[in-house]
C-alpha cells in the first residue's frame, strides 16, 4: 500500500500518493508539497526514548526492551525516514528507524540516562535563507533543494553561504572544519551550554591567532605569532616556516637524535604512551648548571662588568665581579633571589645598591656555526643539535673559548713588550737632546 497525505496547499481533506502530488504539481513544485504535507512527529531531536520491545537488527544488533536512547532526526525536509517511521533513534548504538509500537518518551522515573556510549550526531552545515529576513531559522542544504528545487536552491545555499554571521567551531569537534553560528550552538545544546562552548570556541580561536612558534632560522628561541612570520617572510615562505616551527623532540627510545611533533609522538605510541613519551622526552634534556657568586661591592657600588641584557660581555680585572668569579659570556638568571628578564635587570641591581650582590648565571658559549656568532647555553646546544651531536658542538666551542683566551693574552703580553720598548726609545731620544 502506498503512503497517502493529504494536499496542503489545497485545503481539501482528501490523501494522494506521491506520483499524484508530482503528477498534479510537476516535479519540484509537488516534491516540495509532498514534503510540507508529512506529518509533525510528536518527538523531536535530542528526546530521550526508551524501547517498548525488544528489538534485532540484520546484523545480529540488540536493542532490549527498556533500553534508553536518543532521538536523531524526526520526519521533515530533507530527512529520509522510512514510511511510518515516527523518528530515528540511537540506542545502544544501533540506528534505526522507529515506528510508533517501537518507542515512546522516557518518562523521569526511568531515569533519563541514555544507554552507554551515547553521543550526539554529527550535525549538518545549516544557512540563513536569504529570503528570511528575520532570520529565524537555518535550513540545511537538502531543506533549500526541498524548498526551491535543485538549480534554484543551489543558487540560494551558495548566496546563503556568502552571509556575515560569525561562525566558530566546535570545541567538541576536534579536526573538524565545520563552523556554526552562535544560533546553531544554542539550537544544538541549548542556552546555557550553548553560550558556554560559544565562548570557549572564540577563546580557542584567539588562543590560536596568539600562539606563537620559535624560528626554525634562528637558534636564539625568540618565539614569533604566524602573522609575524609572513609579515617577515612573505606568505608562502612564511606558513611554510610556520609549519616547520612545530616544536618536536628527540624520541628517548632512539639515539639518533632525530625529532618528532606530539601528533607523530601519538601516532607512533597511541594517546596515553605518546602523551607520556612526548613528557619524557622533554625531561630527557636536562636544565644548565646554575653558577651563584656573592659580589661583596665597595661603598662606591662599582661591580665591573659590562652587559648586554643578561649577558655578561666583559669584565675588568680587580673589581668585585671578577673577584667574586664572574665570567665573560656569563648569562643572568636570578638576582637575589628574584627571576631575571632583559626587562626587569636593570631594577633588580638597583634594588641591592648596599651590601652583597647574590647573582646565579649560566654559562654561554658562541656557536661558529651560527651566522651572526651567536651564543647559546648547554641545553640550547642539545635542543637544537640533538643530545650526541649537541654536546660535541658545546665542547668543541668551549675549546675555541680557551684558545682565543690564550691567544688575546698573548697579544697582550706581545703589546707590554713593544710599549716598554717605544718607552725606552724614547727616553734615549730625550737624554740625546739633552
Amino acid at each position: 500500500m502506498q503512503e497517502r497525505r493529504r494536499d496542503p496547499w489545497s485545503g481539501s481533506t482528501a490523501a494522494y500518493t506521491y506520483d499524484e502530488f508530482i503528477g498534479f504539481y510537476g516535479p519540484d513544485e509537488g516534491h516540495r508539497a509532498w514534503n510540507q504535507a508529512r506529518p509533525r512527529s510528536k518527538y523531536y531531536v535530542g528526546q530521550l526514548v526508551v524501547a517498548i520491545t525488544s528489538l534485532k537488527g540484520e546484523e545480529g544488533q540488540t536493542v532490549n526492551k527498556g533500553d534508553i536512547g536518543k532521538v536523531t532526526a524526526v520526519p521533515g525536509p530533507g530527512v529520509n525516514i522510512d514510511p511510518g517511521a515516527v523518528a530515528e533513534v540511537l540506542i545502544n548504538r544501533v540506528r534505526f528507524d522507529a515506528k510508533p509500537d517501537m518507542i515512546e518518551p522516557a518518562q523521569e522515573k526511568q531515569g533519563g540516562k541514555p544507554a552507554a556510549h551515547q553521543q550526539k550526531p554529527p550535525r549538518l552545515e545549516r544557512r540563513y535563507d536569504p529570503n528570511d529576513r528575520g532570520h529565524k531559522k537555518a535550513y540545511t542544504h537538502q531543506e533549500f533543494i526541498d524548498e526551491y528545487g535543485k538549480k534554484k536552491g543551489e543558487t540560494m545555499w551558495a548566496k546563503a553561504g556568502e552571509g556575515r554571521v560569525e561562525k566558530r567551531p566546535d570545541p567538541k569537534e576536534p579536526g573538524s572544519n565545520t563552523k556554526y553560528t552562535k544560533k546553531e550552538f544554542f539550537d544544538f545544546y541549548g542556552e546555557k551550554e550553548g553560550q558556554a562552548l560559544w565562548k570557549k570556541a572564540g577563546g580557542e580561536r584567539k588562543a590560536k591567532d596568539d600562539e606563537k612558534r620559535s624560528d626554525p632560522t634562528e637558534k636564539g628561541g625568540k618565539k614569533y605569532t604566524k602573522k609575524e612570520f609572513v609579515e617577515h617572510y612573505g606568505a608562502t615562505k612564511g606558513k611554510r616556516l610556520w609549519d616547520e616551527a612545530v616544536e618536536k623532540r628527540a624520541d628517548p627510545n632512539e639515539s639518533n637524535g632525530k625529532k618528532y611533533s606530539k601528533k607523530e609522538f601519538v601516532k607512533l605510541y597511541g594517546e596515553k604512551k605518546g602523551n607520556a613519551m612526548w613528557k619524557k622526552a622533554a625531561e630527557s634534556i636536562k636544565p644548565d648548571n646554575v653558577t651563584k657568586v656573592t659580589i661583596e661591592r665597595g661603598d662606591d657600588g662599582v661591580i665591573g662588568w659590562s652587559r648586554e641584557g643578561l649577558k655578561i660581555v666583559d669584565v675588568e680585572e680587580g673589581t668585585p665581579a671578577e673577584k667574586a668569579g664572574v665570567k665573560r659570556l656569563y648569562k643572568i638568571t636570578t638576582v637575589g633571589g628574584k627571576k631575571a628578564t632583559d626587562g626587569n635587570i636593570s631594577s633588580l641591581i638597583k634594588d641591592h645598591k648596599e651590601g652583597p650582590l647574590v647573582v646565579e648565571f649560566i654559562e654561554l658559549r658562541t656557536d661558529t656555526t651560527d651566522p651572526n656568532k651567536s651564543d647559546f647555553s648547554h641545553s640550547e646546544f642539545l635542543e637544537f643539535y640533538g643530545k650526541e651531536k649537541g654536546a660535541v658542538m658545546w665542547k668543541k666551542a668551549g675549546q675555541r673559548a680557551r684558545q682565543r683566551k690564550t691567544k688575546t693574552k698573548s697579544d697582550k703580553d706581545e703589546d707590554d713588550g713593544k710599549e716598554e720598548e717605544e718607552e725606552e726609545e724614547e727616553k734615549e731620544e730625550k737624554e740625546e737632546e739633552q
